[in-house]
């Protein structure tokens, strides 16, 4: 299957920027929930980060100040990233321990480099050089 990549045309004169959220969860053995991530970037530099603690958001330099402002007089943006965080990114946390550990325990017969009934948690990796470099 070939790659495709969307190409996004824009005038010359106009700059392309990054707009970034990185979000996490951490949870414990029996999948509740114990704390929580959520943060923006704006073309690769903080912007702003939410903290679930108080519930505020903590701009990281002065443009910031006015998403912060819009983000915490709005009074449901914070509450609807507390519940993404707390319930969605558990979720789908616990989908990928989950289906991990499936990965992990499941026998290795049959897959190339195994090495028999004994082989536990081979997962086979290929790759190729890329072209052009």
């Amino acid at each position: 299957q070939p790659l495709v990549l969307p190409v996004v045309l824009r005038p010359p004169s106009q700059r392309v920027h990054t707009w970034q959220r990185v979000y996490g969860c951490d949870i414990r053995e029996d999948g509740t929930f114990i704390r929580g991530l959520l943060q923006y970037a704006y073309d690769g530099q903080d912007f702003v980060a939410f903290d679930m603690d108080t519930m505020t958001f903590t701009a990281a330099d002065v443009g910031a100040q006015i998403t912060k402002r819009k983000w915490e007089a709005d009074g449901t943006v914070a509450e609807s990233y507390k519940h993404y965080v707390e319930n969605t990114c558990v979720e789908w946390l616990r989908k990928y321990v989950s289906s991990g550990q499936a990965v992990l325990e499941r026998k290795g017969e049959g897959e190339p480099g195994s090495r028999g009934a004994g082989a536990v948690g081979r997962v086979p990796c290929r790759g190729r050089r890329p072209t052009g470099s």
